[in-house]
């Protein structure tokens, strides 16, 4: 009979005697009675019943003795009545360079900890410290305090987020202020911004930039940068930021953009020659006549009259190429089915008649297909197989069966009641894939 709980209160397992039983946290614990040690202590009961657990700790405290051991900069000098989160014992170290240190022994034998602090300093010092460009050696960079690099004198040093700041005296205009030390060496960096502002005071009036003449400067400011009136070639007026007109950015008031756009998106000839689609305004092209266009999506559109049916409407330009009719030559043989965005979808138009898609109706059964008939499938609630059919939009249960074959007969008799008549109606709309697929229902 295996015991448990408070039936082994009073039992002696291995050299524990077992006084007391308590729960706590969902977990029960015994107050034992060392045979090794004559000492009382509450221990976890699957701790107890471990077969690896000898004592209870008092045998594993003279090994992880760490008095006198030395770990990195470490000398373990006294053990400590605090303990850690995981229960670790912290001991009470002493640092090479003279500091004292609280240190859990887990942190100590894992060599997580190897100093009080100043072997982490030394370290990051040494890591983050900057290179002279003559010597090319390892500086501190401390050291630089009262250098002049090109226009700047440092006058102090910090290190933040992984980065060097020097407190800067700008020799241009007499500025200080915090800049990195990668700013201060760029070969682009000349002062501390006090020539960014000089460009500010460069008088563009009458210059000609691109397409635009500068006329006279305004009181706005874009990124710090003065923004100037200018005038276009073409005749429109143009606000542009003094860094924008300097750098090249804006060269017009956005005409030779347009240029540009209708010339890498203009249409062929047929002599491969670039033309522009404004210019097919007016023109015939199949059967169609061009009465408009616009650029959309990266797409040429066309506003077409169409010279069968009279027609109007938006059609794209590579459609126009390859169609002899807007449509209207489909339609002839087939109902219009009008779509939410009022176009007329021509394939839906040729198949879908009297409010049946002839299409479904002469699919294949769908691989996933798990009862291996078309319109077949299992009812859990009802626990039977059932035959459904659709026609017209609708969803018809053609009934509930016990036996598959029963249900796949009512099936057929379901196709030949609504499907038969509608695709022999229609045959003729159908294409020879989908007559093959007929016959290979039937077979």
């Amino acid at each position: 009979m295996v015991l448990k709980g408070k039936d082994r209160v009073g039992t002696t397992i291995k050299n524990f005697k077992i006084l007391d039983y308590k729960r706590e946290n969902k977990k029960n614990f015994y107050l034992i009675y060392c045979g090794l040690c004559d000492g009382e202590k509450w221990m976890r009961s699957d701790v107890v019943i471990n077969p690896k657990t000898k004592s209870c700790g008092c045998q594993g405290a003279t090994k992880n003795d760490l008095s006198n051991k030395t770990f990195g900069r470490l000398r373990v000098i006294s053990m400590t009545e605090e303990r850690a989160r995981n229960n670790s014992v912290i001991w009470e170290c002493e640092c090479s360079c003279g500091k004292r240190k609280l240190v859990s022994r887990d942190h100590l034998i894992r060599d997580h900890v190897k100093s009080c602090g100043c072997l982490h300093q030394k370290n990051l010092v040494k890591s983050y410290s900057l290179i002279s460009e003559s010597a090319r050696e390892w500086i501190n960079p401390e050291e630089q305090i009262g250098m002049i690099i090109k226009n700047f004198e440092l006058l102090d040093h910090k290190y933040e987020r992984r980065k060097h700041h020097y407190f800067i005296r700008c020799l241009i205009c007499e500025r200080k202020k915090w800049m990195y030390y990668s700013t201060i060496i760029n070969p682009i960096t000349q002062g501390c911004g006090c020539q960014r502002k000089a460009v500010n005071k460069i008088d563009l009036t009458g210059q000609i930039f691109g397409r635009l003449t500068a006329i006279s400067s305004t009181e706005k400011r874009d990124s710090r940068s003065v923004v100037w009136e200018c005038v276009c070639s073409c005749g429109g007026k143009k606000q542009v930021s003094a860094k924008s007109l300097l750098r090249g950015y804006t060269k017009s008031c956005g005409c030779l953009s347009s240029e540009i756009h209708v010339k890498e998106y203009s249409n062929e000839s047929e002599d491969n020659k670039k033309i522009d689609p404004r210019d097919q305004i007016g023109m015939t092209i199949n059967n169609f006549k061009i009465l408009d266009h616009k650029h959309e999506n990266k797409s040429h559109q066309y506003f077409i009259n169409c010279l069968l049916c009279g027609n109007e409407k938006w059609m794209y330009y590579s459609v126009i190429k390859g169609a002899k009719s807007c449509g209207c030559l489909i339609l002839e043989t087939a109902d219009k089915v009008e779509i939410n965005d009022g176009m007329t979808n021509f394939l839906v138009a040729r198949f879908v008649v009297e409010g049946t898609n002839l299409s479904v109706l002469a699919q294949k059964e769908f691989k996933t297909n798990t009862s291996g008939f078309k319109g077949v499938c299992w009812d859990k609630q009802r626990q039977k197989w059932c035959a459904i059919i659709g026609f017209q939009g609708k969803k018809i249960v053609l009934g509930y069966f016990v036996n598959i074959k029963d249900a796949a007969a009512a099936r057929k008799k379901g196709e030949e009641k609504y499907h038969k008549p509608m695709l022999e109606k229609y045959k003729d709309r159908l294409s020879p894939k989908q007559l093959t697929n007929l016959d290979g229902d039937k077979g």
